[in-house]
């Protein structure tokens, strides 16, 4: 259900916050988990939200063309985006860095400063569609939302077909035992959910047109529903030897 997916993600987005901030030690130096600075602490509070007096050392960047930069601030605390990077966000402050040309030491004071210190690594932080609600699909143009849509609506439609092919299968001759149409009856039924899924990726990747989307499988579980109805009536049996009769003369 939408409702328990996005509080699945929400549990797992917490734990991941709660991670990097746990991951941070006070009286240590440590370096960031993008290994692009390295800080210390000198201490946490007891909830461990917010970290007191803290340095930061940034170590260049040669794709930036950014030179070192040492940052003091009084208060800091980890922020989790929804990206998944982590950004230390650092309050009331001064930063010290150098044109990397003269060496001169440039001040400066700040009231707000954020280092990345964790790249985006959780696949999770963007709101997967399982999580959105129906109404929102609707007004969601894209081959991914529409197949996600098309496979929830799936769930009603397939609960018709599969109580149209259940009902000749469950229909046994007792020449053949009680289990014979067993085998059958659940080839049928992971067959018809594992083309469901497929088809949901190909609709999403674009490789089916969202107009045809997953009902070329329902249409095609119909005409098997409708053919094990068929076969043990009296047209079914018409037609069987209507096509061998044909088949013969041919």
């Amino acid at each position: 259900a939408p409702w328990a997916n996005e509080k699945e993600y929400q549990l797992k987005e917490q734990a991941e916050a709660d991670a990097g901030l746990s991951s941070l030690r006070a009286g240590r130096f440590q370096q960031t988990g993008n290994e692009k600075a390295v800080v210390f602490i000198h201490d946490i509070n007891q909830q461990g939200k917010e970290l007191n007096k803290v340095f930061v050392a940034q170590l260049p960047d040669k794709e930036s063309n950014q030179a070192a930069r040492l940052v003091y601030a009084q208060t800091g605390r980890v922020i989790e985006q929804e990206s998944g990077a982590q950004q230390l966000q650092l309050d009331s402050g001064y930063r010290f860095e150098t044109d990397g040309q003269s060496q001169a030491l440039s001040k400066t004071e700040f009231g707000s400063y954020q280092v990345q210190i964790q790249e985006q690594e959780i696949e999770h932080q963007r709101r997967k569609l399982e999580a959105v609600p129906t109404a929102q699909l609707l007004t969601m143009n894209t081959p991914e939302a529409v197949a996600q849509f098309q496979l929830r609506l799936s769930t009603p439609i397939s609960i018709i077909l599969l109580t149209l092919m259940a009902v000749p299968l469950s229909v046994v001759n007792p020449r053949q035992g009680k289990f014979a149409k067993l085998v059958p009856a659940i080839g049928l039924y992971l067959g018809y959910f594992i083309m469901l899924n497929a088809g949901k990726f190909l609709v999403a990747e674009g490789k089916v047109p969202t107009s045809v989307g997953l009902w070329w499988i329902h249409i095609s579980a119909l005409f098997i529903g409708a053919y094990l109805i068929a076969k043990g009536r009296p047209f079914g049996v018409w037609l069987r030897s209507l096509f061998a009769k044909r088949a013969q003369t041919a």
